[in-house]
């Protein structure tokens, strides 16, 4: 038991070095611990290379600079003695401020996600709204022969665009599907089919049909 407490009383040149510096100067941890407002035990732990019994990592590098400056220790003496106190297997602060690190940029890579999912989703939603709805005649073909003067054109298109054949408006149904009767004149006939939604661009399509009596 006493070679265990020996053990941790040689702590490491950090360490060991505030403790020096402490007893050097006569004051007792109770009294550093008035004038630093900082907890006797959390000293305790910055003299005995303890970390991991303090709250974070920032709190352990800012007592650590203050009680260095407390102890009239120099910035240069300090950054060296730091250097030396190994990370792997003594410095526990540092496998918590590692897991820290990964919980970081695990937040922030989901935040990214999160945002760029959002992102994508309004585009797509925007992209919904101004794409020019989609439209197919099924009849006539271009380039039919009619030998009616009326003829059945008909198609499908988004039921929720207004469809307009020859400047005259067409009901469109819940399934998309719309037809209608168009009037032929002698010779060659251009069929113009615009559908279009609210905030859309507008889809055009026209078919060719001769008609002769």
């Amino acid at each position: 038991m006493t070679a265990f407490i020996k053990h941790r009383q040689l702590g490491t040149p950090l360490g060991n070095r505030l403790r020096e510096a402490r007893l050097n100067r006569g004051i007792t941890i109770k009294k550093a611990s008035a004038d630093l407002n900082i907890a006797s035990k959390y000293l305790e732990a910055l003299e005995t290379q303890e970390p991991r019994l303090v709250p974070s990592r920032e709190y352990y590098d800012k007592w650590l600079a203050l009680y260095g400056d407390y102890l009239a220790l120099s910035k240069a003496e300090m950054h060296d003695l730091k250097n030396k106190v190994q990370v792997v297997g003594q410095n526990q602060l540092g496998k918590k401020s590692n897991f820290g690190s990964v919980y970081e940029w695990l937040s922030r890579g989901l935040i990214i996600v999160a945002v760029s999912g959002l992102v994508f989703f309004l585009l797509y939603r925007v992209n919904a709204i101004f794409s020019p709805p989609p439209l197919q005649i099924n009849s006539p073909q271009d380039g039919t022969v009619a030998h009616s003067r009326q003829l059945l054109v008909t198609g499908v298109t988004a039921r929720e665009a207004e469809l307009v054949i020859n400047n005259k408006a067409v009901f469109v149904d819940q399934d998309g599907k719309f037809s209608t009767f168009v009037d032929l004149q002698s010779g060659l006939n251009l069929i113009s089919i615009t559908a279009q939604k609210r905030y859309s661009r507008p889809q055009e399509a026209s078919v060719r049909v001769l008609f002769g009596e």
